[in-house]
């Protein structure tokens, strides 16, 4: 089952966050601050559960097609789908 969620912010190991029709935290791999997502949830906690991209619908204006080819499948570079000044923005949030 997919659920369509926004993804708000991103978390310090690089997923972004969304909400569920409950309020519940979503960390959802791979995803960017603005992205609209069909969300496909893989694991579920009582206060957050954690999912994958199913489908991006509307893609964030902060999403760049990753310099690397093999981004996607080695985890090394878990931003690279994002713009630099975003992935600068997130940061600084974090710290």
């Amino acid at each position: 089952m997919t659920e369509r969620m926004s993804i708000d912010s991103l978390t310090y190991g690089a997923a972004g966050i969304g909400r569920d029709e409950t309020g519940r935290a979503v960390f959802v791999d791979e995803s960017a601050p603005g992205d609209v997502v069909d969300v496909a949830i893989d694991t579920e906690k009582k206060r957050y559960a954690c999912a994958h991209i199913d489908q991006i619908i509307t893609p964030s204006p902060q999403r760049i097609e990753p310099r690397c080819p093999h981004a996607h499948q080695c985890g090394g570079c878990t931003w690279q789908h994002i713009a630099y000044q975003a992935q600068l923005q997130a940061k600084r949030a974090n710290v």
